[in-house]
């Protein structure tokens, strides 16, 4: 498979509504539907149809799998697939029972069917997404990028496009009916669509520190992308040109700030390895893992962080990194909520990865290990090929 691919342009000006809450009466509602195929079949008007059965919104496993078994089918009320072009998302899932309907609900209008795979929630994530007719898999997490690559897999074979979606992400509603139609017109070579995504902090949209504008490649033909083999900021990579279009999607998360630190803190010991590997060389890569197909300006981020930051005395480079963000690229724009946001993610963050990257490698010479067993002694991470699952490579770079 190619691993660079050129920018074709497709225009459209960004999308600047804000995503409405996940109120039960604005979900899809559903019905069995013998006849229909497998997964979730919509159409338009998200709100109408009857209300779900009780045995569905109970969690009955209707519109499930397991890793081993298809779905049955559901299919929503006056609703219909679309076209030629089918949309088929895939989202990853932990503990997302307050943004899975949301998201869902969002894509409704413009998808052909969901596979959910999840980690083990404790919550009701599972139950509702069975309940709004996704196909709803199970598998142990090792890391964003062979769960991805299994979600791709399980959707193969369906065809048409793949629309990689985070759970607390929704995709905004001004021109998404035009999203079938929009694809159908894309030629051959096309393999890969960018959208613009947003990020909301503390109920406010983050548009300064160099945030936005930020394309990313989130829908791709089925059969011609995977998910790059890293650790920590990976992105699709796609055998064909990569379009951009008038599609927005929105990051709102509506957890505590509690919560975003102790998410970051894992993101951290991921991007550690990250760094440490392009340090040493621990892992082996599939060819090409390097590149990105998401845009030239992505591409240019990473080049930047392993050609420049990463030779930067540690410590100082997440000093100059947060007032480069907050100061030379306007951060303090984004006011008390932006400054937090950009405290806590151009410093705060990469001051952490600076410390765990230090303690890893002073492990490593205290205790004469290798490094590979000085990351899991200090991060928890098993990065050795015997707990990785059956038919994964031991991998190398995901916030």
């Amino acid at each position: 498979m190619p691993t660079t691919s050129k920018l074709l342009t497709a225009g459209g000006s960004a999308l600047q509504a804000r995503p409405g809450q996940a109120d039960a009466e604005h979900w899809p509602r559903l019905r069995d539907d013998p006849a229909a195929g497998e997964g979730w079949l919509p159409g338009r008007g998200a709100a109408r149809g009857r209300a779900a059965r009780p045995e569905r919104a109970a969690g009955s496993g209707r519109g499930s799998a397991t890793a081993d078994g298809p779905a049955s089918a559901t299919v929503v009320d006056g609703w219909s697939p679309q076209g030629d072009t089918p949309v088929h998302a895939l989202i990853l899932t932990l503990d997302e029972e307050r943004h899975i309907a949301r998201c869902i609900g969002s894509l409704a209008r413009v998808v052909t069917s969901v596979t959910v795979v999840d980690c083990g929630s404790t919550d009701r994530t599972v139950e509702i997404a069975r309940a709004l007719g996704a196909r709803v898999l199970v598998r142990t997490w090792v890391n964003y990028a062979t769960q991805m690559n299994f979600a791709i897999d399980a959707a193969q074979n369906l065809g048409g496009w793949l629309f990689r979606i985070d759970a607390d992400e929704v995709l905004e509603p001004e021109l998404v009916d035009g999203l079938p139609e929009f694809l159908a017109r894309l030629p051959v070579e096309v393999a890969g669509v960018a959208v613009r995504r947003r990020i909301e902090f503390m109920g406010r949209r983050i548009r300064w520190g160099g945030i936005e504008p930020s394309w990313q490649l989130r829908i791709f033909r089925a059969g011609r992308g995977r998910c790059e083999e890293r650790w920590m900021d990976e992105h699709i990579i796609v055998d064909g040109a990569v379009v951009r279009s008038p599609f927005s999607i929105s990051d709102v998360n509506l957890k505590s700030v509690t919560w975003w630190t102790e998410k970051h803190n894992s993101y951290a010991s991921r991007e550690a390895i990250d760094l440490l590997d392009m340090r040493h060389g621990l892992f082996p890569r599939a060819g090409g893992a390097a590149a990105c197909a998401t845009s030239p300006g992505a591409a240019l981020k990473r080049f930047i962080k392993k050609d420049f930051y990463a030779r930067l005395p540690g410590g100082l480079r997440a000093s100059l990194y947060f007032l480069w963000r907050y100061v030379v690229l306007l951060g303090v724009l984004d006011g008390r909520p932006g400054f937090f946001f950009h405290l806590f993610q151009a410093f705060w963050y990469r001051a952490l990865v600076d410390a765990k990257v230090a303690e890893i490698t002073a492990h490593a010479e205290a205790h004469g290990v290798p490094l590979t067993e000085a990351i899991r002694d200090r991060t928890g991470f098993d990065v050795s090929p015997a707990r990785l699952p059956a038919g994964a490579r031991l991998l190398g770079d995901s916030a």
